[in-house]
C-alpha cells in the first residue's frame, strides 16, 4: 500500500513542501510514498485528524501549517518536549494509530540563522507575529540565550498569552506591544538585532498578500531581517528592508530544514538536504 504524508492548512495552494519532499523520495528512488497537500478549513480539523488514524488510510504523518499549528494539538496523542514547550505543532508522526506532534519550526529556524553566522546569544529580538511558528521560534531563541524577546501581534491578547508563556520558562524575557512600526521600536527603544517576521502578511494567495507588518522608512532599522514568508521570493516587508539597507534572510532555508527534520522523524533516515534544496529553488524559479 502507498505510504502517504501531506501538509494541511488553509490556504495551502503556497507551500512548497509536496515538492521538496517528493524530490527526497525520488532520491531514494521511493515509488511507494506519496506526499500530498491537503486544504483543510477549521471546522474540518478534527475529522481531518481522525481519519489519519485509519490504517486503510496509509497517512504516515503529516505536516501543519497555518492556521493549525495550536489548534491540532487537542486531537493529538501526545506531543514531543519542544512542542510542549511552544504549545505549537508542525508535523505529526502516526506510530501505529498514535499521532505525535512535534515542533521542527525552531530547531529548523536556528540552523538556517546560524548558517548566516548570527550568534542569538545576547542578543534582542523583535517578533512580528505570534502564531504557531512565531511560537517555535521564540522558544528556540529563548534557550539560544537571546537577551530580550518583544512580541509584536496586532491581536494584543494573543502577544501576551506568547509573553507570558515564554517568561514562564524564562522569566524577564519577554514584552509585548502592537503591530505597528512606532509602537515595536518604541517598545524595544530603538535598537533591534533580529526582527523575525513571522505573520503570513504578504504570502501568496493570502488576505495580506500586498502587505508588510511594518515600515521601515518609519524606523530605526534592525541589524538583520528574517523572512518567514518564502513565497512569493520576494515580499512586501524584503522590499521594504531592502530599501532601507537591511540584511535579508528568506524563510527558504528555514522551510527545507524543518522539513528535512520531519523527514528523518518519519523514516529514520537521513535527509537529503542538498537535493531537498534544489527542489525548493526550482519551484520558484531560482537558479543552482
Amino acid at each position: 500500500m502507498t505510504k502517504r504524508l501531506g501538509i494541511i492548512g488553509c490556504p495551502i495552494s503556497h507551500s512548497l513542501s509536496p515538492m521538496i519532499h517528493q524530490s527526497a523520495f525520488a532520491h531514494y528512488e521511493w515509488d511507494d510514498v506519496l506526499y500530498e497537500s491537503w486544504e483543510i478549513s477549521p471546522e474540518l480539523l478534527g475529522k481531518f485528524v481522525s481519519e489519519c488514524r485509519l490504517p486503510d488510510a496509509g497517512i504516515i504523518g503529516f505536516n501543519v501549517t497555518v492556521p493549525h499549528k495550536e489548534r491540532v494539538i487537542q486531537f493529538l496523542d501526545s506531543l514531543a518536549p519542544e512542542a510542549r514547550l511552544s504549545g505549537a505543532v508542525n508535523t505529526v508522526v502516526n506510530r501505529n494509530g498514535k499521532l505525535i506532534g512535534y515542533n521542527t519550526d525552531g530547531p529548523g529556524f536556528m540552523r538556517s540563522l546560524m548558517m548566516t553566522g548570527f550568534d542569538p546569544k545576547s542578543k534582542k529580538i523583535v517578533i512580528l507575529g505570534a502564531g504557531g511558528a512565531a511560537r517555535g521560534i521564540a522558544f528556540s531563541l529563548a534557550s539560544g540565550g537571546v537577551s530580550s524577546i518583544t512580541i509584536a501581534n496586532r491581536n494584543i491578547e494573543r502577544a501576551s498569552r506568547l509573553s507570558s508563556d515564554l517568561n514562564r520558562e524564562f522569566p524577564d524575557l519577554s514584552d509585548v506591544c502592537s503591530l505597528s512600526s512606532y509602537d515595536v521600536w518604541s517598545a524595544c527603544e530603538r535598537k533591534v538585532d533580529l526582527m523575525v517576521q513571522a505573520t503570513s502578511m504578504g504570502m501568496l494567495n493570502g488576505p495580506n498578500q500586498l502587505d508588510s507588518p511594518v515600515a521601515f522608512a518609519n524606523i530605526f532599522s534592525p541589524a538583520l531581517a528574517y523572512e518567514l514568508v518564502y513565497n512569493p521570493l520576494t515580499t512586501p516587508f524584503i522590499k521594504e528592508a531592502d530599501k532601507a539597507g537591511v540584511a535579508v534572510i528568506s524563510g527558504l532555508h528555514m522551510l527545507v530544514f524543518q522539513g528535512a527534520i520531519a523527514f528523518e522523524l518519519w523514516f529514520k533516515k537521513t535527509a537529503p538536504i542538498d537535493v531537498m534544496m534544489q527542489s525548493a529553488k526550482e519551484s520558484l524559479g531560482i537558479g543552482p
